[in-house]
């Protein structure tokens, strides 16, 4: 549904804005 795609948006576009800020900070992490 709506909401479920929502959902999904809200969590991944924080996490993509992220990801093009600081690549290396979250590489280090997962390490």
């Amino acid at each position: 549904g709506i909401g479920l795609a929502i959902a999904i948006l809200a969590a991944l576009l924080p996490a993509l804005s992220i990801l093009r800020l600081n690549p290396k900070q979250i590489l280090l992490k997962d390490e």
